[in-house]
């Protein structure tokens, strides 16, 4: 018998529970559910994905080996996942090169979010470039956007589905083909992020690419399943995928790619290469999920830029209430970790985090009115950490694994009353005490109960959700 898939524990007065393992795995479109019924669910900041600054000079993705994947199909078939920022000039997501000249290419025009997609008019890159023009706002720049792109060589026409809906439903390109299929040369390049002559840099994340040669023209369930589950199997959506690649790099060869190469998941093998500076732009060192993320039920956060935020809301602010908040989480890190916070340090605020000096789990709220240090020693298993706090009992205490380790009462009805968000993985958004390690779940709990109420409630939980991320 599999894992229990939701936890049986549901304390008085939960307000929030957002589960990132097995059960409940981060959500492929970047949220994370939240399991209270309370509707606050989380947003992912940190993805598998590589990070071009826009610079030019030589990043780039482009394929070692190039695949005859259009040729003699009437479609072409392109998706991707890509978060642009504004830069106030055009990007290129897509470019492919024929054995004549350029095939096929997309193309961000501006900060407004319109598209413009080129194919040449003969099949093998020797003729004029067609082109035909996305409206603004096809894609929203600073935001994940998931597409499927398809020209049309009989019809001369182009259709672009993003995040699941319809943007173009057969716009005619400027001129006719003269072409029915694509590609009687031989092709020899792919490019992302880049032209050929360092110009149209894209500046943004780049999480996955696939391309395909079909005979039938792709439907709206096709492009739903491709937002539904981007970076899931191979051949989903209804469409057969010629190559499909996630970017990243940091992942073991045998699931993705190592050091600067990234790999093909369909059954066609092929080296790539990784432009010589590109990894001299990268910010995220692989994204939440990335590493041992399924292991023990669990995520992993890699400590450079990884966070999961949830919006603000009257329901998460704890003001002068009692209030339990409970984490399993396993931070390795090597220097001082948030691991659950809202606003982080200052008034109102309040965080959980790993202190490397003197290994200790660590409560603050409002500006250290109200601080407690727990001596515990880091072993890369995971824990759960807990803070418990009962106003008439005068009292607040943190645990780890059900174990009283600290113990406060200056200060225990300060105003905790924060309009930041919550986020797990740092202390708040815009900190840099990034969590290094992996996380299972967080839950907050308002009401009003004793401690002796509070701590039976916190072994319960212990004891029935131990085996679902220990």
């Amino acid at each position: 018998m599999g894992r229990i898939l939701t936890p049986p524990f549901i304390p008085d007065g939960l307000v929030g529970k957002w589960m990132l393992g097995d059960g409940h795995p981060l959500a492929q479109r970047g949220t994370v559910i939240d399991l209270s019924g309370r509707s606050h669910p989380g947003v992912i900041h940190g993805v598998p994905a590589l990070y071009f600054d826009h610079s030019g000079s030589d990043k780039y993705v482009s394929p070692g080996t190039c695949f005859p994947w259009m040729q003699g199909h009437r479609y072409a078939a392109i998706r991707f996942v890509v978060k642009p920022s504004a830069t106030g000039g055009g990007q290129m997501i897509y470019r492919e090169m024929g054995s004549a000249g350029e095939m096929l290419r997309i193309l961000i025009t501006g900060d407004d979010g319109a598209m413009r997609i080129y194919a040449d008019t003969t099949g093998d890159g020797s003729g004029a470039l067609r082109n035909a023009v996305v409206a603004a706002g096809a894609i929203t720049m600073d935001a994940f956007n998931y597409g499927l792109a398809v020209v049309d060589a009989t019809d001369d026409k182009l259709y672009v589905w993003i995040n699941g809906a319809v943007v173009s439903d057969g716009i005619a390109f400027s001129g006719a083909f003269a072409h029915d299929t694509f590609q009687t040369g031989t092709p020899t390049a792919q490019r992302w992020g880049l032209s050929t002559s360092d110009t149209e840099p894209l500046e943004g994340y780049l999480c996955c690419m696939g391309v395909a040669g079909l005979d039938s023209l792709p439907t709206l369930a096709n492009a739903k399943g491709i937002y539904d589950n981007p970076q899931g199997s191979l051949n989903g959506a209804g469409i057969t995928w010629d190559a499909w690649y996630r970017c990243n790099e940091n992942a073991n060869p045998a699931d993705n790619g190592q050091g600067d190469a990234a790999r093909d998941l369909t059954t066609t093998t092929a080296a790539w290469d990784v432009g010589a500076n590109l990894g001299n732009a990268w910010t995220d060192s692989g994204g939440i999920g990335n590493g041992d993320s399924f292991s023990g039920g669990k995520r992993y956060f890699d400590g450079v830029q990884d966070l999961v935020s949830i919006a603000d809301h009257a329901d998460l602010r704890f003001g002068t209430a009692d209030f339990q908040i409970h984490v399993w989480a396993a931070p390795t890190g090597t220097q001082d970790e948030g691991i659950i916070g809202k606003g982080g340090f200052g008034t109102g605020k309040w965080y959980i985090r790993h202190v490397v000096v003197g290994d200790k789990i660590q409560f603050n709220g409002n500006s250290s009115d109200l601080l407690m240090d727990g001596t515990w020693t880091p072993d890369g298993a995971t824990h759960l950490f807990s803070v418990i706090l009962d106003i008439a009992g005068d009292v607040c205490r943190i645990y780890v694994d059900g174990v009283q380790k600290g113990t406060t009462s200056t200060n225990v009805g300060v105003d905790l009353n924060t309009t930041e968000d919550v986020t797990l993985g740092t202390r708040a958004v815009g900190d840099t005490q990034w969590l290094k390690g992996g996380l299972s779940q967080a839950l907050i709990a308002t009401a009003t109960k004793t401690v002796a109420k509070a701590e039976a409630d916190m072994q319960a939980m212990y004891a029935k959700e131990r085996s679902l991320f220990v």
